[in-house]
């Protein structure tokens, strides 16, 4: 499964790589990701685990949570292992691949 909110991602995987280590929370939140453009931020308040690796982040979720961001809608996701990636795009006439800012 893929869900999106904005510019993120979060991708059904089925496990989190061995080397990945455990993110602390950040005033009781987990950030997934900030908004380049405006400074807002995708985030999770639900009780998960946050994994990163290789600049990659993964989620451990036992439950259902959300992911909030101030100009989105909530987004929510069933319990299971995910891969947090940002969305990007190709540009064809520069033939390169770049994030695409929130």
């Amino acid at each position: 499964m893929l869900y999106q909110q904005g510019d993120v991602l979060i991708e059904s995987i089925q496990s989190i790589p061995t080397e990945a280590l455990i993110k602390d929370r950040e005033n009781n939140k987990y950030i997934i990701a900030k908004g380049e453009a405006t400074g807002h931020a995708h985030l999770i308040e639900d009780p998960v685990a946050l994994y990163f690796h290789k600049e990659t982040f993964y989620i451990l979720a036992k439950i259902e949570f959300q992911i909030i961001h101030e100009e989105h809608l909530p987004l929510s996701v069933p319990k299971g292992i995910y891969q947090i990636r940002k969305v990007r795009e190709y540009d064809h006439f520069f033939e390169e691949t770049k994030e695409i800012a929130d």
